[in-house]
């Protein structure tokens, strides 16, 4: 007697039908894991709190797992920024050892963030799903005092204030130096605390303090790529120490794709012989960034000389790294917040001894006579040193310190002037900094005057823009005959920054995580 060709397992089928809808589901769900999340404010939220708004008109179910802001060093305050956060979002919350504060005596700048935060946050409604615990969000979003300093591209920014709403913001430089002092103070001037707070920073703390958060949401992620059949995971960094999370969870969900979001250098930042590292934390250090570059199934940055540095890093095929540039949301550009522009050259974000003015204070004594009253705005933190200098070679009538203020209010300063101001800080490996501001000064159509390296990252997008000019720190003749011609032109009319929209974006975020 025959036997059939094949013989089909109507249960075998029906499992095998589910597999494949398991399979679809969780390739549309994806875990963002950042420690920087509404209320805490920068360039460094707004990346993937952007992306996690588009993300789900393009199919996708965002969850994300951030430290609760009781437990949290955050380097800025934006409550403007959860209003953002799309509604169907999941955000879940966790505890974290919070190393700044336990070593709040560690440096002058220190105490600043941990023991005089007076921030008094109160609660907020985004109307996401969130959660401290399960994964079925409460709603519940109690904050108190947090702290922090912040990263260097396109996460800076830093000044103390309170803004027209009553918002409390606070930011205060470099991320990881606020641990440790300044980072305008050298290794030969800073003080004996500073200097010995310093070494343990770097020989203790690899690769940075806010790894007091990872077994949380080490915890935390874990449950929710069980339950929730999570097809991929987002670490993003800075905090770098972000990164291990998505070393072990990649160990023990080997099916996930693990995509490296690394928008800062890590062992190449430019501060980073500040810490004294003896020999053995500097192999320790370079050994996780070199792992994390080439577990990862995807690594994305920020811009090309990023991604020469991470390709050479990691010892991995250029392919693997993609380029996902900051932008800017449309929705903030709205004709409702437009405002009329005015002869007024305006600087938004923070300042240090690190970003040098010299030539561009030389360029306003040649053409003095050509800006008009209250024409030169500084919109955030300006440290006294450098105030005094700007008040005793610059006519008092004709400049404006404004306070670090909320997003929208920030944009519509941009709108409103006719030339935007970036200075690039000068140290080495300067070239790879693209300013999170720079995509918001793009949209506004407005002039753009940048001081730094010319054949850096941010002067090739500004360049290929024809929207701006990037000049050396001391080209003051070159800087005043820009502003001289520039400063009474109307705004520029072109459609060059509408690939950096957050939308369009994110659709290439898609295409990176449908690849992996």
């Amino acid at each position: 007697m025959s036997r059939p060709l094949c013989t089909i397992n109507p249960y075998t089928l029906e499992k095998q039908f589910r597999n494949r809808e398991t399979e679809q589901e969780a390739s549309q769900k994806i875990l963002i894991i950042t420690y920087y999340w509404p209320p805490c404010g920068g360039a460094g939220v707004q990346r993937w709190l952007k992306f996690s708004k588009y993300l789900p008109e393009l199919g996708w179910e965002p969850y994300v797992v951030t430290v609760d802001p009781r437990h949290a060093s955050f380097p800025a305050i934006d409550k403007s920024l959860e209003a953002e956060v799309h509604p169907s979002v999941r955000v879940y919350k966790t505890r974290a050892i919070n190393w700044f504060r336990l070593f709040s005596t560690s440096g002058p700048e220190e105490q600043k963030e941990s023991g005089n935060r007076r921030d008094n946050i109160g609660q907020g409604s985004s109307g996401s799903k969130e959660s401290t615990g399960g994964l079925r969000g409460s709603g519940s979003k109690r904050y108190a005092s947090d702290t922090g300093g912040i990263g260097s591209n396109g996460d800076t920014g830093a000044t103390r204030g309170r803004s027209s709403n009553g918002d409390t913001m606070d930011t205060r430089g470099s991320e990881e130096i606020g641990f440790t002092g300044s980072a305008d103070e050298s290794a030969s001037t800073a003080s004996l605390m500073v200097r010995i707070s310093r070494f343990i920073r770097g020989n203790f703390f690899i690769p940075d303090p806010r790894r007091g958060w990872n077994r949380y949401a080490y915890r935390m992620a874990s449950k929710i790529i069980r339950e929730e059949k999570i097809g991929y995971v987002v670490t993003t960094s800075p905090p770098h120490s972000t990164q291990l999370i998505g070393l072990r969870l990649k160990k023990r969900f080997p099916q996930i794709k693990w995509i490296a979001d690394l928008r800062d250098p890590w062992t190449g930042i430019y501060y980073y012989s500040m810490f004294s590292h003896t020999r053995l934390a500097t192999m320790l250090d370079a050994m996780y960034e070199k792992r994390v570059l080439r577990q990862a199934d995807r690594i994305i940055t920020v811009g090309n000389s990023l991604k020469n540095e991470f390709e050479k890093r990691g010892g991995i095929p250029s392919e693997k790294i993609e380029i996902l540039y900051n932008g800017y949301d449309r929705t903030d550009f709205t004709p409702e917040g437009e405002t009329e522009q005015q002869p007024a050259i305006s600087y938004v974000g923070s300042l240090t001894s690190h970003y040098p003015l010299e030539g561009f204070i030389n360029a306003l004594d040649i053409i003095a006579d050509e800006i008009p009253v209250g024409g030169i705005r500084f919109i955030g933190n300006i440290p006294g040193e450098i105030k005094e200098k700007l008040e005793t070679r610059i006519s008092a009538d004709k400049l404006i310190f404004s306070p670090y203020t909320s997003h929208n209010k920030a944009v519509k300063a941009m709108s409103s002037s006719s030339i935007l101001l970036i200075v690039i800080p000068q140290h080495p490996g300067n070239k790879a900094i693209i300013t999170g501001k720079l995509f918001e000064y793009l949209a506004t159509g407005n002039h753009i005057l940048c001081i730094g390296p010319a054949d850096g990252d941010a002067a090739e997008i500004i360049e290929r823009s024809s929207q701006g000019k990037t000049f050396g720190y001391s080209d003051e003749k070159g800087i005043a005959e820009f502003i001289k011609e520039k400063i009474r032109e109307p705004r520029s009319e072109n459609d060059f920054s509408l690939k950096y929209e957050r939308r369009s974006v994110t659709e290439d975020l898609v295409r990176i995580l449908e690849q992996s």
